[in-house]
């Protein structure tokens, strides 16, 4: 493409990003912020605040490692 728009040949009329594209990226976005805040965020701290720090960090990671195989 670079050589037929070079010779002429080819002509970019207008350049768009796909919506749904878009869209995509957003949600991911989203859904991977509200894990992070959901299990390393209130489950760890509820969690370290009981049983204490390695509890905590074991129960958070355990969580959030099973997550993918619950659904």
């Amino acid at each position: 493409m670079a050589v037929l728009y070079a010779t002429g040949h080819y002509q970019v009329n207008r350049l768009a990003f796909p919506n749904r594209l878009f869209f995509a990226i957003i949600f991911a976005l989203g859904a991977a912020i509200w894990e992070e805040v959901t299990f390393r965020g209130l489950l760890f701290r509820v969690t370290e605040q009981t049983f204490g720090t390695w509890v905590g960090v074991a129960v958070s990671a355990v969580a959030s490692g099973a997550l993918p195989f619950m659904g």
